[in-house]
């Protein structure tokens, strides 16, 4: 078996998610701490990878489908594989493409990691996935901002039109976002505001990581709607 998921000491690696709603600044979140922590350190693993292929769908009929529901991800596999993480297995990490709604896989296993980072909005929202994350972190910004940066980064970076970003954004995403992503502010072990991500201290936020003792199952809170979501 590989051991490509143990740190040197043998110590389990640990699974920090990070989530909020879209573009709310998770990513640049995940890419500070990454940074923070050393690549050769920490592994990010995207929700957003996640995604069931859809290439074999027609174009014209994409649109129906809501991106921003847990039923439009593969949790299982994504559980699966954050546990094999915590087991020492080494892990091949699907990728997404946006333009094609195909799946892709990386080249090479997960390299040997002390740490995991998570990004996604709805990885709070799935059991298999709270019981195998021992820090988590919700990027909390006003909805105005983060429209105005969705329209920015789907216009210039997935070739979207900005009728199409506002159309999806009101029809699918906020009913999303407010049905299922900002419930899971209450499960998160520590709110940020997505705004002063910069002037935030990378060394606390390790030292809030490396503090935080949780045992299995303990990031949940009571019984809700949002358990009988899955993929």
């Amino acid at each position: 078996m590989s051991r490509l998921g143990l740190q040197q000491n043998g110590v389990q690696p640990k699974v920090i998610a990070i989530t909020g709603g879209s573009c709310s600044g998770k990513t640049t979140l995940t890419r500070l701490l990454q940074s923070h922590m050393g690549r050769h350190h920490c592994e990010v693993i995207y929700q957003d990878d996640y995604y069931h292929d859809l290439s074999h769908i027609p174009s014209a009929e994409v649109h129906k489908i809501n991106f921003d529901h847990p039923q439009a991800l593969e949790f299982t596999l994504l559980s699966r594989h954050l546990q094999m993480l915590k087991n020492g297995e080494g892990v091949s990490v699907p990728t997404y493409d946006f333009c094609t709604r195909k799946r892709g896989f990386r080249k090479e296993l997960l390299k040997q990691t002390s740490y995991v980072l998570v990004d996604g909005i709805l990885l709070l929202t799935q059991k298999s996935v709270r019981e195998v994350v021992d820090f988590s972190i919700f990027v909390d910004t006003d909805e105005e901002t983060r429209l105005r940066r969705r329209l920015i980064r789907d216009v210039q970076e997935r070739g979207r039109t900005e009728e199409g970003v506002l159309h999806q954004f009101h029809s699918q995403v906020k009913p999303m976002h407010d049905l299922f992503v900002e419930p899971t502010r209450s499960r998160a072990d520590w709110v940020l505001s997505g705004e002063d991500l910069f002037s935030l201290s990378m060394d606390e936020v390790f030292l809030r990581i490396e503090q935080k003792s949780v045992s299995v199952g303990s990031l949940g809170i009571s019984k809700s709607p949002l358990d009988s979501v899955t993929s």
